[in-house]
């Protein structure tokens, strides 16, 4: 009886363990609201151990759909050099941190995925994951724009600041300053909505 249950345990053991180191890649970012042109994309690897005479791979894609693959982003044919894709450390053994910091090109605003495939050379097997979807908008006209927006809302409180100095009735001074600073939100709202990557 002992015995059988020392056996069991051993079983039981051994196939947790292999669950829990299966290979696999889990794309973690972008998860949240980003902004600017560089996104850091992250990912989570567990597979084999770092074999310099045989490193690993990782193929980072982006596309409309998830799993698509459609546009490449960056191909690591060398997991543990450290160069392009950056780990924590590279024992894939257990879940590694990694991460890829991409300049985002100029795109059509649209939903996004980014796609990752982790490749064992000693398998020759890839697995794949996706992110959620995350939103981009045309990031690279954002300086040029946030100035014309500067150079509207100033000119509005100086021309509010004339008219309330000119104006004898207190109550359409009153009304015209809130009318202009409901504007006001509204332009701040969308300037700093406009030029964003969310998800």
């Amino acid at each position: 009886m002992d015995r059988k249950f020392i056996l069991i345990a051993m079983f039981v053991l051994m196939f947790s363990t292999f669950v829990l180191s299966a290979p696999s890649v889990v794309v973690t970012n972008p998860s949240s609201q980003q902004s600017g042109n560089t996104l850091a994309i992250g990912f989570t690897i567990t597979g084999e151990d770092a074999d310099v005479n045989n490193p690993d791979d990782l193929i980072i894609a982006y596309g409309s759909s998830a799993g698509a693959f459609t546009n490449s982003i960056y191909t690591d044919t060398n997991l543990i050099d450290g160069v392009g894709v950056t780990c924590d450390d590279y024992n894939f053994q257990t879940a590694t941190a990694c991460s890829y910091n991409w300049t985002i090109p100029t795109l059509t605003p649209f939903t996004y995925y980014i796609d990752a495939n982790y490749i064992q050379h000693e398998t020759g097997v890839g697995y794949t994951d996706s992110s959620t979807g995350f939103l981009i908008e045309n990031t690279q006209g954002c300086a040029t724009f946030n100035w014309v927006v500067l150079v509207i809302a100033l000119s509005l409180c100086f021309f509010t600041l004339m008219k309330l100095l000119n104006e004898p009735n207190p109550t359409n001074a009153t009304m015209f300053a809130v009318s202009v600073i409901v504007g006001l939100a509204i332009i701040y709202t969308f300037a700093t909505s406009i030029c964003v990557v969310t998800g």
